[in-house]
């Protein structure tokens, strides 16, 4: 039996780089665990060494083989930046120091675009970058807004501080190269499904940078994955995939949470939904039905009279909500000009990168650091895309 199990040891790494060749597989790097678990049977040693080997293979920080689009929701990075150094940059001024306005936002973009850079897109030809922007609604209004007028109408102004910083991040994207995307008419929300739909169809991957619950519902098994800044010192981002989702929501499809989205309202949103249900009673209808759809179908054999009249009562506010919370991805890809080469990072413009943060006040040292850490990951991309197949 030991014998069999020393030839199965040997085997393993041969098997695992058939299935991922991209994952180096550390076997031998597992032998003092294997020493190490002499009192165990050789059951146990096996269960010990694929444990540790397996959680290095599907650790998302390792590279993976198949190109994928990063695509960040500019809106939270820019808010984010604000909240959080806005404070320190007051403490600037009591000092009589000369300060932009708009300086804690973008300098806490800066950071951001270093994070991106550092931990998800290493090489920017096989991770391309995009930015996603809201389109001008001053222009062509939503089609949320001509759908429902009181559409977001609850949330606060934004600080005169964000507003600033928004053309200027945008300028600056597009200065250090990075694809800038935004479509009159749509919600960032509607640009980035539109852009993991053109990434799945170029045979890629598709991250979403955003905190955003909105994006659950583009998860996608193996080719869509959702990730936030951790809250953990010793981890840069937080990843979501479609087998948590299912796993939370009781073995819903990620594409479902609409319909629990709709049902229970988004207050951040001011989607109204169904008062009373609560998202318990929500996945409950849903894994029963499938839909917001079928319910309203077969709404007269639903059990319980209270709930049913909740949603007889609300059946038209119920369709409305499905469709406010429903991310459209199938935004004309030629209008707004997305393929996977156009989002390819182009050169940057050193000397208009330095006008825009000298514009701000963000100090020479900050901004030729910065300079300097974008050219040294422009050196280090040496994977052309004429390499990857299918794109």
């Amino acid at each position: 039996m030991n014998y069999k199990l020393a030839l199965f040891y040997t085997h393993i790494p041969s098997i695992i780089q058939k299935i991922r060749p991209s994952k180096p597989f550390l076997f031998y790097q597992n032998r003092s665990i294997f020493h190490s678990q002499r009192r165990f049977s050789s059951r146990r040693k096996l269960k010990v060494i694929l444990q540790s080997t397996l959680k290095y293979w599907t650790n998302p920080s390792t590279p993976i083989s198949t190109p994928e689009l990063i695509i960040v929701d500019t809106s939270f990075e820019i808010f984010r930046a604000y909240h959080a150094l806005k404070d320190a940059f007051k403490s600037r001024e009591s000092r009589g120091l000369s300060t932009h306005i708009a300086l804690p936002a973008i300098y806490g973009f800066l950071h951001s675009i270093k994070r991106i850079l550092t931990h998800l897109a290493t090489d920017t030809k096989f991770h391309p970058i995009v930015f996603t922007f809201e389109g001008d609604s001053t222009k062509v209004p939503s089609h949320r807004t001509l759908l429902y007028s009181d559409y977001k109408a609850t949330r606060k102004q934004a600080p005169e501080g964000v507003t600033e910083a928004f053309p200027i991040v945008k300028r600056l994207c597009t200065a250090l190269g990075f694809r800038v995307v935004q479509m009159d008419g749509f919600e960032a929300d509607d640009v980035i499904g539109m852009l993991s739909r053109m990434a799945i169809e170029c045979g890629a991957n598709a991250t979403i940078v955003s905190p955003d619950k909105d994006f659950l519902q583009l998860l996608e098994p193996n080719r869509v994955r959702i990730v936030k800044v951790s809250k953990t010192k010793n981890q840069a981002y937080d990843y979501f995939y479609a087998e948590e989702f299912s796993e939370s929501y009781g073995g819903l499809k990620p594409a479902q949470f609409a319909d629990i989205l709709a049902l229970i309202g988004d207050v951040s949103d001011n989607v109204p939904g169904v008062k009373g249900i609560g998202e318990k009673t929500a996945v409950k209808l849903i894994q029963q039905y499938g839909n917001i759809e079928k319910l309203l179908n077969d709404l007269e054999n639903l059990k319980g009279m209270k709930l049913r009249e909740k949603i007889q009562e609300n059946r038209e506010v119920l369709e409305m909500s499905k469709k406010l919370v429903l991310i459209s991805d199938n935004l004309p890809l030629d209008e707004c000009n997305v393929s996977w080469k156009s989002v390819q990072r182009s050169e940057m413009d050193v000397d208009l990168v330095m006008d825009i943060l000298n514009e701000v006040r963000i100090g020479t040292k900050v901004t030729t650091e910065f300079t300097d850490f974008l050219k040294s990951t422009r050196r280090n991309e040496n994977l052309k895309n004429d390499k990857i197949v299918g794109l």
